[in-house]
């Protein structure tokens, strides 16, 4: 089951919770909501929210691994801020999504005691159940996948945010084969036997990014069928997002990481890019 909880504006102390739904009512598709209901600090982002709730949800209070319910991992969780019509990081509310079971405790051990509290930068979080429908995708998420801390999280978010900002021009393409030089010396490296050659600077354009979340290259190539070389035909596994109407064919290539066995960069005795020995 799953769990959604709400983060409002209200000042409140997270001992106490706010009357809500009755026990049990936020179940539904298999998903339950819990919702968090307090002024967030206006400096506060999503990563801070995490860390406040990972000290509890994952503390000695709340989080036993000997527990067959955890199934030997660390409870997974999901915050979303709302966004401010403002241009702040947040409008002060949010949602938290849990599982029921991880949801029921940690209502139960905020009614415990008063000193049982949620704190963001100080501020103590407000929690109440809603009966907002929680997606199986999201539901599957909580259950299956591992957790992944917010630190990580961070790191891996800077790190999609980096990669999208780089897109670089082709200027060339080159096919062919690595082979090893009639007496060569035993170190020196394998030659690069070029097979066919094509100019994107000239004749066309091509551009290569990463996509970093799904671990893919992505190469976009557009091609003018009137500059294009009718010599050598080459079959991709593309998707073609377009012809415009001065009949340029666009495509995207796609290339998995896991398809890569090894990338090397270099220059020639000329100082230009490829024809590297290795």
């Amino acid at each position: 089951m799953a769990a959604d909880s709400a983060i409002d504006q209200r000042d409140a102390d997270a001992g106490t919770r706010v009357p809500g739904l009755p026990r049990g009512e936020g179940i539904h598709r298999g998903g339950c909501a819990a919702q968090s209901r307090s002024q967030l600090p206006i400096d506060a982002d999503v990563y801070d929210v995490r860390n406040a709730l990972e000290l509890i949800l994952h503390g000695p209070d709340l989080y036993d691994p000997n527990d067959p319910r955890n199934k030997g991992r660390k409870p997974n969780f999901e915050v979303v801020l709302h966004e401010s019509p403002a241009g702040r990081i947040h409008n002060g509310t949010g949602i938290l999504r849990v599982t029921n079971f991880v949801g029921n405790n940690l209502h139960r051990w905020i009614r415990d005691s008063n000193e049982n509290k949620v704190l963001v930068k100080g501020r103590a979080l407000r929690l109440f159940r809603t009966s907002r429908q929680v997606s199986s995708l999201v539901k599957q998420q909580l259950e299956k996948a591992l957790y992944v801390g917010p630190e990580k999280e961070k790191q891996r978010k800077t790190i999609e945010s980096q990669a999208r900002q780089v897109h670089l021009r082709i200027a060339k393409v080159q096919l062919g084969v690595w082979y090893r030089q009639p007496n060569s010396p035993p170190n020196h490296g394998r030659a690069f036997s070029i097979e066919y050659e094509h100019d994107f600077l000239s004749q066309s354009e091509a551009y290569i990014s990463v996509v970093y979340e799904h671990k893919l290259i992505r190469i976009e190539v557009g091609v003018i069928p009137s500059l294009a070389e009718p010599q050598l035909y080459l079959t991709f596994y593309s998707t073609q997002i377009g012809q415009r109407e001065t009949e340029e064919y666009n495509y995207t290539i796609l290339v998995k990481f896991s398809t890569i066995r090894k990338l090397g960069t270099g220059n020639d005795d000329f100082g230009q890019p490829g024809k590297r020995s290795r």
